[in-house]
């Protein structure tokens, strides 16, 4: 989680101006994680939040670029609930 807030500090809408000689870009290997942390567990990631809708729907060049397709917003769906 912490990693997904940091790199989406510095990803449109955020726009956070990143460290020297350090580069971040949008690629769609997003949902997944998002999916899991955010909406299956319930945490907040509000800056991850205002990056996948710009994000969406990932590209199909690649078999995890359907991730939108297959992780947003499922939630737990068809899961076994998680232990805590």
């Amino acid at each position: 989680m912490a990693a997904l807030e940091f790199q989406a500090q510095y990803l449109p809408p955020n726009n956070g101006q990143p460290p020297p000689s350090l580069e971040f870009n949008l690629h769609p290997t997003w949902e997944i994680a998002y999916n899991h942390f955010q909406d299956r567990l319930g945490n907040a990631l509000p800056k991850m939040s205002a990056v996948i809708p710009t994000n969406r729907p990932t590209g199909v060049n690649h078999h995890i670029n359907w991730e939108t397709l297959t992780h947003a917003g499922m939630g737990a769906l068809g899961l076994p609930p998680i232990k805590n």
